[in-house]
């Protein structure tokens, strides 16, 4: 596993780096990472997925490359990781990266605190290490894990577990319902989760998704800032807002 420490190294950035850079950030602000980079909706959420031809030594230099853009991009608040899957996936290794408000994160756990300590994860064990913990439970489990950890509500996580077990020992598939909470790369399809089949929304699903929509909203005016004909200038812009906070 690769922990990205929060570090700032303004002015280090070759030309390569400051493409890959924005075009990492793009792809993290423009999808659900938002809500873990520019808000504390998503305690961890995945930015992109990095497929490799496993001890070449070009996926070498691609591990380091994205370790050194993981370092350079994290903050005091919210840290960047490269997590190695165990699992190959047609002959190729895959990391997947992944934003984690440290903040969020620590309280998401406290909150969950009995299911994670019988995974042997408190508030205090590094995000990279609980998201490899995680990844590797009991499909139950993991399945009730990764809810929690992208920020979805209790209820939802609970019905989510629930069904896929009914299902299993009944071959049944238990119909549901999902609720949808934009992204700017769409309103639907995106950050969604599973309900149960006619339940009306309640409180915890409103007052996330107008939380959501508030952070989507001010991201789209910093968005026409830092947009040129080249594109979206995001490492500026995620540089920017923590200056200013």
């Amino acid at each position: 596993m690769f922990s990205c420490m929060a570090t700032r190294q303004a002015g280090h950035y070759t030309r390569m780096h400051t493409a890959l850079a924005d075009s990492m950030l793009t792809k993290a602000l423009d999808y659900e990472a938002l809500y873990s980079l520019l808000d504390t909706l998503k305690p961890i959420r995945s930015i992109l997925t990095i497929k490799m031809n496993p001890g070449t030594p070009v996926s070498t230099d691609t591990i380091i490359l994205y370790q050194q853009l993981c370092q350079e991009l994290s903050t005091r608040q919210v840290q960047l990781v490269a997590v190695p899957f165990r699992q190959a996936y047609e002959d190729k290794k895959l990391v997947e990266l992944y934003a984690v408000n440290l903040h969020r994160y620590r309280s998401r756990i406290n909150e969950h605190a009995a299911f994670f300590a019988k995974l042997g994860i408190t508030s205090e064990t590094p995000a990279v290490q609980t998201i490899t913990i995680v990844e590797n439970a009991d499909k139950y489990d993991r399945w009730r894990g990764y809810g929690y950890l992208f920020g979805y509500p209790a209820y939802a996580v609970d019905f989510f577990v629930q069904a896929g077990m009914t299902q299993d020992s009944t071959g049944e598939f238990v119909k549901r319902d999902f609720f949808q909470i934009p992204v700017q790369a769409g309103e639907k399809g995106h950050f969604t989760y599973a309900m149960p089949k006619g339940y009306t929304p309640g409180v915890a699903d409103s007052t996330l998704y107008y939380k959501a929509l508030h952070t989507l909203q001010s991201y789209q005016q910093l968005r026409g800032k830092y947009t040129s004909p080249q594109g979206l200038h995001a490492r500026k812009l995620w540089a920017d807002w923590f200056k200013n906070r």
